[in-house]
């Protein structure tokens, strides 16, 4: 995987380089703020779970397809680091069918595992890939100490062993599963049906092994297995709430909407993918009984290659106990 060079005439300028602008006239330096500049959006939570005084940070990146921002990802790191998070999700689409260069998606990767843990789960076009092209990325992502969950919960300390946070990860071959498609193929496939058992059986072994045994040590702080813990969801979709909606989890973090791509006057997006015209989840944070849902406006762009209205975004969530 070479580094990207040079893009002449890309639709941002006459040159970009790693995702910096080179020669833009006014119009294209307006583009670029609109595609390329992050913003960082804040959300602050209550749950009530065993959590620190001051809130745990939780840092979601999704959606980069294979962009770059800033050179070999500095605007993404920059943002991270200067966050400090407890923990860091990739909720998918780190790559983009439509470009086979991988790197982007590397470099956005790499490196974020200096400020925290990081998990990650895939998204519909690391599906669309060929199994061949994406079994070698995902030995990267492993390899820099990403801990990647594909229908898997793992349970990680925090604060020094203080706090305790189980992450729970569904896979996009059980969404694909359960609309009919197989992935992998290399190609986009139609989704033919919708069978919500496949993902709400997965969600509640996955919840159940979250929650197994524990309780706390002698002076009070939780083990790993304390129904006390913060109990996280990663899923790309989130039109798919209301099966991602279970008792024991507290929060899930999703994608894939993009914003809705254009945003009208008012905050509504104008279209998403698998939701069609005037999307219903595109940002913010979406309750279903005691589950709340942040879905992130995501960083890049797929085959429609500009946002209005709607800046690249990471998020930032800082969940507290009721006071």
């Amino acid at each position: 995987m070479g580094k990207a060079g040079y893009r002449k005439n890309g639709i941002y300028g006459q040159r970009e380089k790693n995702g910096d602008s080179v020669n833009m006239g006014m119009f294209e330096k307006i583009l670029y703020t609109l595609n390329k500049k992050i913003q960082l959006t804040d959300y602050e939570l209550t749950v009530d779970r065993n959590l620190p005084e001051d809130g745990l940070r939780i840092v979601q990146v999704s959606d980069v397809q294979s962009e770059y921002f800033g050179e070999s990802q500095s605007f993404i790191k920059e943002t991270v680091r200067e966050i400090e998070p407890d923990l860091i999700v990739l909720t998918g689409d780190l790559l983009d069918r439509n470009r086979k260069d991988f790197t982007a998606a590397m470099d956005a990767a790499e490196g974020l595992t200096d400020f925290a843990p990081v998990f990650y789960v895939d998204g519909n076009h690391e599906m669309d890939i060929s199994f061949d092209e994406t079994r070698a990325f995902y030995a990267e992502l492993a390899a820099a100490g990403i801990c990647i969950l594909f229908d898997k919960a793992h349970t990680v300390p925090v604060r020094g062993g203080r706090y305790f946070v189980s992450v729970m990860g569904l896979s996009e071959a059980t969404v694909f599963h359960a609309h009919g498609q197989s992935g992998g193929t290399g190609r986009k496939e139609r989704r033919r049906y919708q069978d919500a058992s496949v993902i709400t059986q997965t969600i509640h072994r996955l919840a159940g092994e979250s929650g197994a045994r524990g309780g706390s040590d002698a002076d009070g702080a939780s083990t790993a297995g304390d129904k006390r813990n913060l109990r996280i969801l990663l899923s790309h979709e989130p039109q798919l709430i209301e099966y991602y909606a279970h008792p024991a989890i507290d929060l899930v973090f999703t994608g894939h909407a993009h914003g809705g791509q254009f945003r009208l006057p008012g905050g509504r997006g104008l279209f998403a993918p698998d939701q069609g015209i005037f999307p219903k989840y595109t940002q913010g944070v979406h309750r279903c009984g005691k589950t709340q849902m942040i879905v992130s406006r995501g960083l890049g762009n797929s085959r429609f290659p500009l946002r209005l209205n709607n800046r690249p975004e990471i998020v930032q969530v800082i969940v507290k106990a009721p006071c």
